[in-house]
């Protein structure tokens, strides 16, 4: 088990006028190679929350496991900050935040220089990444501040996967991309998922949490008010908690009223357009 969270408190700005408590008892755990998404409105809590997993942020109260590494909380010192960040990587919600070299190359070795790996061995990991996320050659001596917004996206996960993380954290992967590029980031992170990584994104965009994800965890108010699966938050439990119902699921209880037997293995519009086109053969 990668992650359990137990009775995690946080509050931003202690003993100021802004005092505020962001996080109010936060349970949850995440298995192995899951694929989940924290979502949630605005303020909800759901970056504050994912900031814990690699100490970012340190929580008042609570317990935090990671395989065999108790992240600090409260007054205790963090002991294994670097182990548990080369455990865990975050990718933020603007790319530009983490890069700071004047190359593409150099910011994406960074990280695994950081770790101890010698100049050479990092570059080629940074080619290696860069080429996994599909990042032609000749962009590597180019400034990261040249390239798209999907590029910088892209550029700042290979930055994150170069020191190979097992669990890798992304706010809002997709946030101002266009079709061509969220369709880019969606595919690297599913090919990522497949190949053993635990994937966790913070997101707004409800078509990626039915397509894409395994589990769901929705915050309102800086608490964890429900989890489970997709299927199950989009069948019963979305309207309570004002989440938007994906297309796909909103076709799905029409066609149920008019009695239209389906499989319950159906996750995707691509789904269920294959499962009617059998029944009309």
């Amino acid at each position: 088990m990668p992650i359990k969270i137990s009775d995690l408190f946080y509050t931003y700005s202690k003993k100021t006028p802004y005092e505020y408590l962001a996080l109010k008892g936060i349970s949850l755990e995440i298995q192995d190679g899951d694929f989940v998404a924290f979502v949630g409105h605005t303020g909800s809590g759901k970056s504050t929350l994912v900031q814990h997993l690699n100490a970012l942020l340190k929580g008042d109260s609570g317990i935090i496991e990671i395989d065999d590494i108790n992240v600090p909380t409260g007054k205790k010192k963090i002991k294994k900050v670097k182990n548990l960040r080369k455990k865990v990587g975050v990718a933020f919600q603007f790319p530009e935040y983490q890069l700071f070299e004047d190359t593409v190359e150099k910011d994406v070795a960074y990280g695994p220089k950081n770790f101890g790996i010698k100049k050479e061995e990092a570059l080629e990991r940074a080619h290696q990444y860069l080429e996994y996320v599909g990042i032609k050659e000749e962009y590597f001596t180019k400034s990261p501040f040249e390239l798209s917004g999907g590029e910088k996206r892209r550029v700042a996960i290979a930055g994150v996967l170069a020191f190979s993380p097992d669990i890798l954290v992304l706010d809002e992967p997709t946030a101002g991309l266009d079709p061509e590029g969220q369709a880019i980031i969606l595919s690297l992170l599913e090919k990522m998922n497949k190949d053993g990584r635990t994937i966790i994104i913070v997101t707004h965009d409800m078509e990626i949490v039915s397509k894409y994800c395994n589990r769901v965890f929705v915050l309102s108010e800086g608490q964890l008010v429900f989890q489970g699966t997709p299927k199950e938050l989009f069948t019963s439990n979305s309207l309570q908690y004002q989440i938007e119902v994906p297309k796909f699921y909103e076709l799905l209880s029409e066609l149920n009223k008019n009695k239209i037997n389906l499989s319950n293995n159906l996750h995707s519009l691509e789904d269920l357009k294959d499962e009617l086109g059998s029944k009309k053969r």
